[in-house]
């Protein structure tokens, strides 16, 4: 059985600044807040408070969907840029994933373009840990992954490595496909854990107290998650992503 390492240094939540609300009717700002606030609390309940402030900057767009685009910006204070369209309501804010995705990135360091797998795959794979704890995921875990990741499991099934493969997804811009593949790794990672009675979530929450303010590249992450659970099950599994053959390191059916 697994125990993890607890580390003395603890994190101390810092505040969220929204940038932008005053675009806003006060209607608007109002359920802005409101649905941001739940994604920062939901976020918080699974994985822990953020050691740094964070930027919301919030941007119009119209679209067919509540949130049509956001990204992280990493220089500076750790910020999130989100572009919404403010007649959806507030539960359709809610039910949608963006949010969730975008603030569980920044529990990493930026990982650079080479590692996007790692990154994008962490936060696909958070969106709907976040969403299950806080009771919006209308599926379970498990079916919402089945369903991210079946359409695409025919393109891992190559001899190729799975990290290889993953690059030439992104690089023929199929990021979907690509996502996912990344995702299959915590996948992966979350089970082999469970069977030592730990979780992926726990790992994450010890490793915002301890290490993610140090920490700046894949390598610093993999060794601090490794010395939380006292033992190479990171690095082992990214080592499998490199050597073995992709239709071993993903399923035909899952």
């Amino acid at each position: 059985m697994l125990a993890l390492t607890y580390f003395s240094v603890a994190s101390v939540a810092q505040p969220y600044q929204y940038i932008g609300l005053e675009k806003f009717s006060a209607s608007e700002q109002q359920k802005i807040k409101q649905w941001l606030e739940v994604a920062q609390t939901a976020t918080e309940e699974t994985l822990g408070p953020y050691p740094f402030p964070v930027d919301l900057h919030i941007n119009s767009r119209k679209a067919n969907e509540p949130v049509p685009w956001a990204n992280t910006w990493r220089e500076g204070t750790q910020s999130i840029h989100f572009y919404i369209d403010t007649r959806f309501s507030l539960k359709q804010f809610v039910e949608d994933w963006t949010s969730y995705h975008e603030v569980s990135h920044l529990a990493l360091p930026y990982l650079g373009s080479r590692n996007r797998w790692f990154a994008e795959g962490f936060a696909s794979f958070m969106q709907y840990q976040i969403m299950h704890n806080s009771g919006v995921l209308k599926k379970t875990p498990r079916q919402s992954y089945r369903f991210k990741l079946s359409p695409h499991l025919s393109k891992y099934q190559q001899d190729e490595s799975a990290i290889d493969v993953i690059s030439n997804l992104f690089n023929k811009k199929r990021y979907k496909a690509g996502y996912w593949a990344g995702a299959w790794y915590f996948i992966m990672a979350d089970q082999r854990l469970k069977q030592q009675n730990v979780s992926l979530n726990g790992v994450v929450k010890q490793y915002l107290a301890c290490c993610r303010i140090q920490d700046n590249s894949l390598n610093d992450v993999i060794k601090s998650w490794d010395d939380i659970v006292g033992k190479p099950l990171f690095s082992d599994l990214l080592d499998e992503f490199h050597t073995q053959p992709a239709h071993k390191v993903f399923p035909k059916k899952y």
